[in-house]
């Protein structure tokens, strides 16, 4: 915390902490208190020095309306996404026995990174229908694939015939003559919460 002295510093931490604890800041009466100020006079003081420090900001004009700012981050976006997780283009989509359909315009997605764990390329595709089933995949979910043209046994393989006609599978030996596009490295889904108690129902990608 630059350009705050000692009990600057613990009055903000404990700003912070009642904004937190409660949803809104202390009054200045409840400062006072706190901390043994003479007056409510003081503690008001300290939090205008707060503000103009630009630690506290006025959200309106109603009571309580200061609120504790978040320092600014040295952090760059891209250093923060690549922090969370690594942008994979979104490429295409796939239906059993179609032909691979190709994006004109690709769109991108933030995978975690607990889930994209490899240094090589990635690419996604949107899957078109519920063919995959057998492999638990899902209309609608989004897969992830590490480009690779060769497979391990047990590892599901993106494979194309000479006319693209698209299949997902197991990797087996028979497969070693067909264009392996990629290895299927992560799934993200969509998912619904709904209760009878609430016709709304919530929509999410996990």
């Amino acid at each position: 915390m630059k350009n705050l002295t000692k009990r600057q510093a613990e009055i903000l931490t404990y700003i912070s902490t009642f904004f937190l604890s409660h949803g809104y800041s202390p009054s200045c009466r409840e400062l006072m208190q706190a901390f043994g100020f003479a007056s409510v006079a003081s503690a008001f003081k300290h939090m205008k020095s707060l503000e103009s420090k630009g630690y506290l900001q006025k959200i309106d004009q109603k009571w309580r309306s200061l609120q504790p700012v978040e320092e600014p981050s040295t952090e760059s976006k891209i250093q923060k996404e690549e922090r969370i997780g690594k942008r994979v283009p979104i490429i295409g989509a796939l239906a059993k026995g179609k032909k691979m359909e190709l994006f004109a315009k690709m769109e991108e997605t933030l995978a975690p990174s607990s889930l994209i764990k490899t240094e090589l390329p990635c690419y996604g595709f949107l899957i078109k229908d519920d063919s995959f089933l057998e492999e638990h995949i899902r209309q609608d979910d989004l897969i992830i694939i590490e480009v690779r043209d060769t497979a391990k046994a047990g590892e599901i393989i993106v494979v194309t015939n000479p006319e693209q006609v698209v299949t997902i599978c197991n990797f087996s030996k028979e497969q070693e003559s067909e264009h392996i596009h990629g290895v299927l490295i992560a799934l993200l889904r969509s998912y619904e919460i709904s209760s009878s108690s609430d016709s709304g129902s919530k929509s999410s990608r996990a």
